[in-house]
């Protein structure tokens, strides 16, 4: 039985036009939008034009059919190459490529009307085919490839740019007849190959945007909106995590509670705008001295709970010391902040995550009442 071929390419066209659909609703769905998602949508939008025009050879002039609907191939191919360049926050010289795709359309109409070459035509658009797909591969190699949706991505794009490269090679060689709608069994695999990965890829793109979503709300439901840091509880089931492995390896390690003195006069004085500001600047200025496997998780308010493996009082003690001293920076317009802090190292005798935090919470009290802006032992 014969596939006709031009029902089968109307066929992928109007299922490309799904995509565009489902990536256009996305864009609307997520939260703030998700960055790429409208230049794919953008992109799979010229890929449906070029897929028409490509459709219709023979009943539009050659001009519109091939000449139009290969540089729209193209064009939309760049653009979904565009989206994830922005997806990854990595930069895009588009200049070059904009100029070989109006080269690509010079040498076409060349060889379409000039001096007719079919085989040359058809490997000059997929040799410029194949690159766009092995730049998008290379990118997202670069950025992400450990998770499914990108290695999944990967695959799709690294198989479709072999797939066009082989009928580059294949169309320079053989020089037979290499119209997309010419019904010979080379051309009918290739096209059913090409509609393929040409619909998997934005399945690809999608779960990539799904898991960049997930991440996001992962982190959201673990971090503190206003610093970034660890809230409360993930704070706390690290100090947990730590006791354990603390006892089972026979390391030792501290906790300390930290408080910006006077942090109400802050927001009674400046006002709470610059109080937030003051909450991000503290944060940012103890993690900059923090060692690379401490943390820090805000606890309430202007209280923070640092978690210090690996080190005993003696050591945890010169840690804070630091943070202290960067705390206390003048960094204008801000004002200038103190703390307070607490810090105490685990004991045999601790039966639980709340008899360390107490003990921190309890020396967080004394540095406070005995002047502010100092470190106690507990």
């Amino acid at each position: 039985m014969n596939l006709d071929l031009r029902s089968f390419l109307a066929l992928s066209t109007a299922m490309m036009v799904v995509m565009a659909v489902m990536f256009g609703l996305l864009r609307r769905s997520l939260p703030k939008g998700s960055p790429g998602l409208g230049h794919w949508t953008l992109g799979l939008v010229v890929l449906v034009l070029a897929g028409g025009l490509l459709a219709a050879r023979g009943v539009l002039p050659d001009a519109v059919s091939v000449l139009a609907g290969n540089t729209a191939l193209l064009a939309g191919t760049l653009w979904l190459l565009v989206g994830v360049r922005v997806f990854y926050g990595a930069p895009l010289r588009l200049m070059p490529w904009l100029g070989l795709i109006a080269a690509t359309t010079v040498a076409l109409h060349v060889t379409l009307f000039f001096q007719p070459l079919p085989g040359a035509r058809t490997a000059i658009v997929c040799v410029v085919w194949a690159a766009l797909l092995f730049q998008m591969a290379r990118t997202i190699w670069r950025h992400d490839r450990l998770r499914f949706g990108a290695r999944f991505t990967i695959a799709v794009l690294a198989a479709h740019s072999v797939l066009v490269a082989l009928r580059a090679a294949s169309a320079l060689i053989s020089q037979a007849n290499t119209d997309l709608l010419h019904p010979t069994p080379m051309q009918t695999v290739y096209l059913l190959a090409n509609a393929s990965m040409t619909l998997a890829l934005p399945f690809g793109l999608v779960l990539m945007s799904l898991e960049r979503l997930r991440d996001e709300i992962e982190f959201r439901a673990t971090h503190d909106a206003l610093t970034g840091v660890l809230s409360r509880a993930p704070i706390i089931d690290l100090v947990d995590a730590e006791m354990h492995r603390s006892r089972r390896v026979g390391r030792p390690m501290c906790v300390c509670m930290i408080d910006i003195d006077h942090f109400k006069s802050v927001n009674d004085t400046h006002g709470h705008l610059v109080g937030d500001q003051a909450l991000i600047a503290f944060t940012q200025r103890v993690s900059s001295v923090l060692r690379p496997y401490d943390r820090i998780g805000r606890y309430g308010g202007e209280e923070f709970l640092l978690l210090l493996p690996d080190a005993d009082a003696a050591a945890a003690h010169s840690v804070i010391e630091r943070v202290r001293a960067a705390v206390a920076v003048e960094n204008a317009p801000l004002p200038r902040l103190t703390a307070s802090a607490g810090l105490t190292e685990i004991r045999p005798t601790d039966a639980s995550v709340d008899a360390l935090l107490g003990r921190a919470d309890a020396a967080l009290y004394l540095a406070k009442a005995g002047g502010r802006d100092r470190v106690l032992t507990g």
